[in-house]
């Protein structure tokens, strides 16, 4: 590897002030002979006391993200791979100077500098920058620290004068738990010594989020008495290889993003969250949230989805009940009782109920969940053995004694079959599901999977599509149609 490190000269301490009023003049640079001039790169932010304290990740980019670099005026080594001129590094803030970050050597802390510029060249660089680091995003995802994901690889080329970048993060995964997921934000951009180093301004960095984030929201104008414990998202791709050096796939049709992008091969897996300690359940139907104006978050505390976008083809539950191709559908975690005197249970199933002459509905999905009276609070899941007894761990280890206070309700995945769908970088999409006329089908999980539950007559669904506010806006999402905690944070 080619990296390019020497000492600073002395480096111009310019006061906050007169950053902000953002003068070239006023601009920070290092002093130094020759090619030993360091990278300075900058970051729009607001001040701090503009920002929401519901922020998404990108909030701690205050503290540094991270670089690579390629320099074009480089030769190709052999088989016309052109290497980079600096790999995986963190940018640094630099004291004083709001916004204005360094490259600094972990070892011994020495910057990176620009390219040269002898022999007429321009000291160009290309750069890839990210944020979160690596080994956040696997701690999100569930991973190991030795995993191989979320590893950086070149595969840019120069044939002549001709440079084809191609800079990936590969095996980037995102965790089947909702809670879980965190942002993701790039920025790609080009610069030089002679127009971002000796003239002072530094290299800007736009970051843009590279994923789609997704919140459902239920109502239902019924008499049946509708309760919602838990949201999965199926078959969303939870696995895929990123180039920061490509074009978006909608570019051409206005994607919100400029570089970037998805590419192959990719995993598909449900994302999922089931209510948990401290959530309380949802009621719709019954007199509660019975139109679409008062439609009401379904997605408890586990905060919106962050997933892989993509042009996604919905489950077609019909042809393909299985779901052998992987489609798209939305499921819920639900128990729905009739409005009558007794207040019947209708779904999930009795215990033990025939569905067919071989099977039982004892091999369909149940959750179980001790659940406050009074306040529909989560108090903890349970798990039921064969025998009928209630434990606080899948392994029944340990006992469950119910309190007066709790009772005990089980829930069944209810799926809602989707159209096909295009999620997009940069984009945030809520979908209002109604329960008015049925509740959906059988989960692919399930026995009999694409059977209506209780009514043939499917869910509605309406989205409401918006491009998610920009890297440094910092900003809650107000005008929002839906109450959604915002949980997507960094520890």
């Amino acid at each position: 590897m080619n990296d390019k490190k020497y000492k600073y000269g002395l480096l111009l301490c310019v006061p906050a002030l007169l950053l902000m009023a953002c003068a070239q003049d006023d601009m920070p640079a290092v002093a130094g002979d020759g090619d030993d001039q360091g990278i300075v790169l900058r970051v729009s932010l607001p001040d701090a006391e503009a920002r929401s304290s519901a922020t998404t990740a990108v909030a701690d980019i205050n503290g540094g993200f991270y670089v690579s670099a390629i320099c074009p005026e480089d030769n190709a080594l052999a088989g016309n791979v052109l290497e980079p001129y600096f790999s995986d590094k963190h940018a640094m803030p630099m004291d004083g100077m709001d916004g204005y970050f360094g490259i600094f050597d972990d070892a011994s802390s020495e910057p990176y500098v620009w390219s040269t510029t002898r022999h007429g060249k321009q000291g160009k660089l290309k750069f890839f920058a990210y944020y979160p680091s690596g080994a956040v995003m696997k701690n999100a995802a569930g991973l190991p620290s030795d995993s191989n994901n979320f590893g950086l690889k070149n595969y840019s080329t120069k044939q002549g004068g001709t440079v084809t970048y191609d800079y990936r993060m590969e095996n980037f995964k995102i965790s089947t738990d909702i809670s879980r997921h965190i942002d993701f934000v790039t920025a790609t951009v080009e610069g030089s010594r002679r127009a971002n180093g000796d003239t002072g301004v530094g290299v800007n960095l736009a970051f843009e989020h590279q994923l789609s984030r997704v919140a459902l929201s239920a109502w239902g104008n019924t008499t049946s008495d509708i309760e919602i414990a838990g949201v999965r998202i199926g078959r969303a791709i939870t696995e895929s290889s990123f180039n920061f050096a490509a074009q978006p796939n909608n570019f051409a049709s206005g994607d919100n993003t400029v570089n970037g992008k998805w590419v192959t091969p990719q995993v598909r897996d449900c994302v999922e969250y089931i209510f948990r300690e401290g959530d309380t359940v949802v009621k719709v139907g019954s007199g509660n949230h019975t139109s679409a104006a008062a439609s009401v978050s379904i997605m408890g505390d586990g905060g919106w989805a962050m997933v892989i976008p993509a042009d996604y083809t919905g489950w077609d539950h019909k042809k393909d009940a299985s779901n052998s191709k992987h489609g798209l559908y939305f499921s819920v975690l639900m128990r729905v009782k009739e409005n009558d005197p007794s207040k019947t249970l209708v779904y999930p199933y009795i215990e033990g109920a025939d569905m067919s002459a071989t099977a039982t509905t004892d091999g369909m999905t149940v959750i179980y969940m001790a659940i406050e009276k009074a306040t529909g609070k989560v108090v903890t899941r349970l798990y039921r053995s064969s025998t009928g007894q209630y434990f606080t761990d899948p392994k029944f280890t340990t006992a469950y004694t119910v309190p007066a206070t709790v009772e005990i309700r089980n829930y069944g995945w209810a799926a809602v079959p989707l159209d096909n769908f295009r999620w997009k970088p940069g984009y945030q999409y809520i979908y209002t599901l109604d329960y008015s006329e049925g509740v959906g089908v059988h989960d692919p999980s399930d026995p009999y999977p694409g059977r209506p539950i209780i009514s043939d007559i499917l869910v509605g669904v309406t989205e409401s599509g918006t491009t998610w506010h920009m890297v440094y806006d910092f900003k809650n999402d107000e005008g929002s149609n839906v109450d959604v905690t915002d949980q997507i944070t960094i520890e």
